[in-house]
């Protein structure tokens, strides 16, 4: 069977169609490549994100161990040198108990959302004179 014969019109015309369908395949196959590497992106960075989060908790608590093991360690050495007298000595106990009950107490990340105002107004109400501040 013979070829058929074109004429410069119809050659221009398919040479036409074929770079459409071209650009057109090339401009699908980006698309599909961008939202891959977007997927992957949004994948990879979720993962770091608790990699990271997970890190930081253990950080902390090694941090906390390695504070209260110094803090043990060295805090009967500043009491002992801090002085002779009664008063003092109590002081320095009080606050080595205290010091312990605080290193067990273990604090909250989420704040407390209490305004200020909510907590003094109630004190505010017993008494209608202004409050006495010595240390201001």
């Amino acid at each position: 069977m013979a070829k058929k014969v074109l004429t410069p019109e119809e050659i221009e015309a398919r040479r036409l169609r074929r770079n459409e369908q071209c650009k057109q395949y090339h401009i699908k196959n980006r698309e599909r490549r961008l939202a891959y590497k977007r997927e992957n992106h949004a994948k990879n960075k979720a993962h770091r994100l608790q990699k990271m989060k997970e890190w930081r908790e253990k950080n902390k608590e090694r941090r906390n161990m390695y504070f209260k093991e110094w803090w043990r360690k060295n805090r009967a050495k500043n009491c002992v040198s801090s002085g002779t007298e009664s008063d003092d000595s109590t002081c320095s106990t009080n606050l080595l108990m205290l010091s312990e009950v605080a290193l067990q107490v273990k604090v909250d990340d989420q704040p407390i959302d209490i305004l200020l105002e909510d907590v003094r107004s109630p004190i505010l109400c017993l008494k209608e004179e202004p409050f006495y501040y010595p240390l201001v």
